[in-house]
């Protein structure tokens, strides 16, 4: 059996919500880190839920004291989602740490996104159906409207 450590800082995406069972099915022990509003929580499918703050400078320091704690505890470490990934790239100063949370080259990172906006841009030129991104930023009245709905059901 694996042990999984799933990562997501944005609280309201809602994608991240259907990934734990996708490793639970798979035999997988599930962990998940995130606050306690973020969608990634809001299923019967992780083991165990460690709860970090949304502020980026202790949400990023929690996940590397957590893994510096215990760098083999987990078999995979899988940050979820774009926002993540970038402030786990900008922050990771160690190359060990850098490989466990990270495994792939620093540069491919913002090659990855580049090429998800050229995609979107393409799409949006050529008038193509396509999946929309939202992203709604913090503090903004839809923000806090979703994370007070969420908080009432979980």
């Amino acid at each position: 059996m694996y042990n999984v450590l799933l990562v997501s800082i944005m609280g309201i995406f809602d994608a991240t919500a259907e990934i734990p069972f996708m490793f639970k099915r798979a035999g997988c022990k599930v962990d998940v880190f995130c606050a306690s509003h973020a969608w990634l929580r809001c299923n019967r499918f992780h083991d165990k839920w460690i709860e970090t703050s949304e502020d980026e400078q202790e949400f990023k320091t929690n996940l590397l004291n957590l893994v510096e704690k215990d760098p083999d505890h987990y078999d995979w470490i899988v940050l979820l989602d774009d926002a993540t990934i970038k402030l786990m790239n900008d922050s990771i100063q160690s190359e060990e740490l850098f490989k466990k949370i990270l495994p792939i080259l620093k540069s491919r990172i913002e090659k990855y996104s580049v090429l998800k906006l050229a995609y979107q841009l393409h799409a949006k030129n050529m008038e193509s159906i396509h999946p929309n991104l939202l992203i709604i930023p913090k503090n903004t009245i839809l923000n806090l409207f979703l994370k007070n709905y969420i908080s009432r059901f979980y």
